[in-house]
């Protein structure tokens, strides 16, 4: 048998070894009968609110857990800003990081959310720039205005 002759018979066999093996991986295959899954429900979320309750797990809720039953409800989620240092993320948080170390204190986010009130109340609605803001931001549209502005007046103790 001549060379050419081998090389052709290699190659034809080679591309029927792929034809059946690509045949056969789209036969159907018989499976037994599965009984049918329920479809899987999608968790109701309330707007603004990312859980209603969490179970305390890390440090920082442990902190911002105010009566001590174990878990983080959305008020005390919202209001933990009074007690736990949040890392800036965002050139706004940056601006208000006074000492510049990296991380905003409760003071600093106290005149973050001060100054942020102020342009509500003057403009009318301020647009979301940080995860502390998104907290009193309700209907999630990415604008604090004056009915979102009540709570967190509320919130600072403001006069």
């Amino acid at each position: 048998m001549s060379r050419t002759r081998w090389i052709y018979r290699l190659i034809v066999l080679g591309m029927l070894g792929m034809l059946c093996t690509e045949t056969r991986a789209r036969w159907p295959r018989r499976r037994a009968a599965r009984p049918a899954r329920p479809p899987l429900k999608k968790p109701v979320r309330k707007p603004g609110l990312i859980a209603l309750r969490r179970r305390v797990n890390t440090p920082w809720e442990k902190k911002a857990d105010l009566n001590n039953d174990g878990y983080v409800d959305w008020k005390e989620r919202r209001l933990a800003w009074r007690r736990v240092n949040r890392t800036v993320n965002t050139a706004l948080e940056r601006k208000y990081d006074a000492n510049g170390n990296g991380v905003l204190e409760p003071a600093e986010a106290r005149k973050l959310l001060q100054d942020r009130y102020r342009i509500i109340t003057t403009d009318g609605k301020a647009i979301v720039d940080s995860e502390l803001e998104k907290e009193y931001d309700v209907n999630e549209d990415g604008v604090i205005d004056r009915a979102e502005a009540a709570q967190l007046k509320a919130d600072l103790d403001l006069p």
